[in-house]
């Protein structure tokens, strides 16, 4: 059974050190995988029910219960990432075939209803349904808007959407004006984002002009009769009135994903890095609160009463939040405790769902897709960078992360680190801001930045200590190596393959720490850090990864589907081993004794002395990233999407 660990709710704290956070009105409830291996495309709660339907983008299509967290219902013929809708009478679910068709299912059993051939035919972008369930509204990419009568299966009317790319359609709260927009850039004069359109006079009666490029993410209609649409560049949330036209208000957002009640009060808007912003829009300041979630949406959605979230992630997952508003006094109500098992949520933003009998978890801790890890010395502690720009440090005994970096104070994106030989400096490399790349070494328990290291021209994907950690290395086109305590440096020189312009792929100081191991294509190098002239090149094959084994004087490298293990002074082969495909990730623990190797859709650990398999995975369902195994050896690490699998291993051979 997989175990998950899930962001809790926080709200937004400046950039920098996580701070702790009050509660706002959003609870995470649960997690639902989807059958296959793409995001989530489509999401539709279906009224007077507890079901809602998801499509990812290989045309799985499901049916679950968001109470009992069940699934009811698997289809596997509809379209590619299609869009997905639910009549709101709850009876009806709406939405693709694979030859490009209009679908309509029994939201209970899945079985098609009616077939509407759609002509031209193109990739749908957006879809919804009427108030009294009899039309729905399509936008697909051959820019036509289309409205399908649901009562006689057929196409009521068609004309040209207003802007270049459509986001967003919906219907007015009478059913008679078809609301759509999405983005458009500027020519001579104001763009057009939106529009409201009556289709029985076939004619538009309200325009959603923009100065400049822009971009639209919604326009609905509220209880009290004003309008509300939201922009983008920046992300802005505006109310008009409805006989006037007039804007009424404005407010900063920190997203455009967004979902809605039934009515159009309650909205939800997630942006990056998974925040989730709540509003009540019949209320004088309807701004509620925010709170984190897991990570940056495909597609949200909300229920009729506004009160369950869902988000269709990158990572396969469907996300269940539930959510509080106020009561008439004004005051938050708690928010609805979901029915199943749920597991507390820890301070810091972790939510801990196990670890199981045999002592396995998963940490979620990143909105997206985790870059690098780094197990420190105490195999207690571990460093994670991702694409969301966070730098997490997490105690994997209390299952928590203790220390946290991210945005301006870190770099945009993180792509290497390593950790000193006595775990108390970490060395990171990233892209800053403005292009720049950056180089510098931290304090492993404050997260604090120490010093800068200048040199690099580009971004250094590999980064190295010398043993003694004195030295500290990093490489893309050319290798630089430094003086740790004082930045000077002592060495540069090109690395770089000019045949074909592959960069270093992995680099590791030798047990010296005098000279360097580098890679690139099919050739491993070994370059005097004190003497350029001293190098010996060896052709293994496609070489991604190298590691030096502790304790020994044995370089291992990959080459192709083979692992090698190389004499470091000759560079030559004295053992070899078999493996499924080829790898992404080389790992030991501090005697050497074991070994991790990890591949996109396998991960293997054994002992080598004396030689046995310790555990071993192979799942071409799952996409693994890089691993570490801790230094004791008895965790192994693996990264999957934005998360890490934590497995637990057999103490190591005395």
């Amino acid at each position: 059974m997989r175990l998950l660990l899930v962001i809790a709710c926080c709200l937004l704290t400046n950039l920098g050190f996580a701070q702790e956070a009050p509660r706002f009105p959003g609870r995470f409830g649960r997690e639902y995988e989807m059958p296959g291996f793409a995001e989530v495309r489509g999401l539709a709660f279906i009224p007077n029910s507890t079901r809602f339907a998801a499509v990812e983008a290989y045309s799985n299509f499901t049916l679950w219960d968001y109470r009992t967290g069940e699934r009811l219902q698997l289809k596997t013929d509809v379209g590619f990432g299609v869009p997905v809708a639910a009549t709101p009478d709850g009876k009806s679910l709406l939405t693709f075939s694979k030859t490009g068709d209009f679908i309509v299912l029994d939201s209970t059993t899945l079985e098609v209803l009616k077939t509407i051939e759609l002509a031209p035919k193109g990739h749908t972008n957006q879809l919804a349904v009427s108030p009294d369930s009899k039309r729905a509204l399509i936008v697909s990419s051959t820019k036509k808007v289309v409205l399908v009568d649901l009562e006689f299966g057929k196409i009521h009317s068609t004309w040209d959407a207003v802007s270049e790319y459509t986001n967003f359609v919906n219907f007015s709260k009478d059913g008679k004006h078809c609301l759509y927009g999405g983005q458009a850039h500027a020519g001579a004069g104001p763009v057009t984002l939106g529009a409201r359109w009556d289709w029985e006079e076939k004619k538009s009666v309200f325009v959603w002009k923009f100065p400049v490029f822009g971009t639209a993410f919604g326009l609905w209609d509220l209880p009290d009769g004003r309008w509300a649409g939201i922009e983008g560049n920046p992300n802005k949330r505006r109310i008009w009135d409805s006989k006037t036209h007039a804007e009424l208000k404005t407010y900063d957002l920190q997203g455009y994903k967004n979902a809605r009640s039934a009515d159009g009060s309650r909205l939800v808007v997630v942006g990056r890095k998974g925040m989730a912003e709540v509003f009540d829009l019949t209320r004088k300041e309807p701004f509620l609160g925010s709170f984190r979630t897991e990570t940056d949406p495909e597609t949200v959605a909300l229920n009729a009463e506004g009160t369950e979230l869902i988000i269709g992630t990158r990572q396969t997952s469907i996300l269940q939040y539930e959510l509080s508003f106020p009561r008439a006094g004004g005051e938050v109500a708690e928010a609805n405790q979901p029915l199943g098992p749920l597991n507390a949520a820890n301070d810091d933003g972790v939510r801990v769902i196990g670890p199981d009998a045999k002592g396995d978890s998963t940490l979620v801790g990143h909105s997206s897709s985790i870059l690098h890890l780094v197990a420190l010395p105490d195999s207690r502690h571990l460093l994670t960078t991702g694409f969301d720009q966070r730098m997490l440090l997490w105690d994997l005994q209390e299952h928590k992360v203790v220390r946290r970096v991210e945005g301006e104070n870190g770099f945009d994106l993180v792509y290497s680190a390593a950790v000193s030989p006595d775990g108390k400096k970490l060395l990171v490399a990233g892209g800053q801001r403005r292009g720049q790349q950056g180089l510098s070494l931290w304090d492993a328990t404050t997260l604090e930045k120490l010093r800068t290291y200048e040199g690099l021209t580009e971004v250094a994907r590999n980064v190295a200590f010398s043993p003694d950690g004195a030295r500290v290395a990093a490489a893309g086109q050319e290798v630089i190596v430094w003086e740790t305590a004082t930045g000077k440096e002592i060495t540069k020189f090109q690395a770089k393959d000019e045949k074909i312009g592959v960069n270093v792929q992995s680099l590791e100081f030798d047990a010296t720490g005098k000279s360097l191991f580098y890679s690139h294509t099919n050739t491993l190098v070994r370059q005097s850090v004190e003497d350029k002239g001293d190098q010996l090149q060896a052709q293994l094959g496609q070489v991604q990864v190298i590691r030096r084994r502790p304790e020994s004087n044995q370089i291992i490298a990959d080459a192709g589907r083979a692992l090698l293990f190389l004499n470091s002074k000759e560079l030559t082969e004295t053992q070899r081993y078999e493996i499924p495909s080829p790898m992404h990730s080389i790992s030991f623990s501090a005697n050497g004794k074991r070994i991790a190797v990890t591949g996109s859709s396998f991960s293997t650990v054994w002992n080598l002395a004396p030689e046995e398999l310790v555990y071993s995975v192979q799942d071409s369902n799952r996409r693994f990233g890089k691993s570490c195994l801790t230094p004791d050896g008895t965790k192994l690490i693996v990264i999957e999407g934005n998360r890490l699998k934590v497995t637990k291993l057999s103490p190591l051979p005395k």
